[in-house]
């Protein structure tokens, strides 16, 4: 499985060569704010993401650009949002580690995924066509 893009995609006449950071700001980890030549950070991404479904908003949305950066670099992160379950929580934040090494490989991410939904999903329910 391959995560990418991130908003590093972009219309070819938006394009220009003074261009210094690629992507959406709120989605770089600090290591790649650092050192720009280093924009891999798929997983760290990937954690803002799932933090964005949980509270269904942008990662610090009210923000200008410069700022999210300059939060992103001091390792400012959002907080937690009630109720989240402490596995999801703990699953993005684990993808925002500081150390890339760290952070779980999406194979890991898809199978702890898929532990949540199955604990925090209920069973399906049937009814018969008789019922009404």
């Amino acid at each position: 499985m391959l995560i990418a893009d991130f908003g590093l995609s972009k219309e070819e006449s938006l394009i220009t060569s003074n261009s210094l950071l690629k992507g959406i700001h709120s989605v770089i980890s600090r290591k790649d704010i650092k050192d720009l030549r280093h924009l891999i950070s798929y997983i760290f991404s990937f954690g803002v993401l799932l933090w964005e479904i949980s509270c269904g908003k942008i990662l610090f949305a009210e923000l200008s650009d410069f700022m999210i950066m300059t939060k992103l670099a001091n390792g400012v992160r959002e907080q937690r949002v009630n109720p989240t379950p402490d596995e999801y929580y703990d699953l993005y934040t684990e993808c925002w580690d500081e150390n890339p090494e760290k952070r779980p490989k999406i194979d890991e991410i898809v199978r702890i995924l898929e532990v949540i939904i199955s604990l925090t999903s209920p069973p399906p329910t049937y009814k018969s066509r008789f019922e009404f």
